[in-house]
């Protein structure tokens, strides 16, 4: 409980400024950095989703968790939950095959709806365990250096073992 017996609330403001109505509601405001700046709270803040869509810990692949902490996150906290419970809903044991082609592709321009499929697509093909460039470019139907231009085209991180 705060000093003045409420029980104690967050709120995020977009400008940092509040609006004057909470002004006089508010003990303290705290800046808290944007998540790509904090990647140490990624896993655990993981877990807490995870845990929250599925009622029970859920573990997590150390390449999951290297692409989880690697990623940018853009959508900060509330794209990394929406990504978490999506794959907390597929699979018992998170790995990087359950996650979205967005978290393994920094990519700064908004793709057009078939570039995100060409990204897709080559993530998932990468993403099969035992994976390798020259057979996702054989799945795919394009030559080995097509993929390794897409890759940096797209920025795709490719998942360590």
């Amino acid at each position: 409980m705060t000093a003045q017996g409420h029980p104690p609330v967050s709120v995020t403001a977009e400008s940092g400024v509040l609006p004057g109505s909470l002004g006089g509601l508010v003990d303290a405001v705290v800046t808290v950095p944007p998540l790509r700046e904090r990647p140490t709270d990624v896993m655990p803040l993981a877990r807490y989703a995870a845990a929250r869509v599925r009622g029970r810990k859920v573990a997590f692949t150390s390449a999951a968790e290297h692409a989880l902490e690697s990623c940018g996150w853009p959508g900060n906290v509330g794209q990394l939950t929406r990504v978490v419970r999506h794959a907390a809903t597929r699979a018992d044991v998170v790995d990087v095959r359950h996650l979205p082609a967005e978290v393994l592709s920094g990519s700064h321009r908004r793709l057009t709806r078939i570039e995100a499929f060409e990204r897709d697509e080559i993530v998932r093909c990468l993403s099969v365990p035992g994976a390798t460039v020259t057979s996702a470019a054989g799945e795919l139907g394009m030559s080995r250096a097509t993929i390794y231009r897409k890759i940096a085209q797209y920025e795709i991180r490719t998942p360590r073992p």
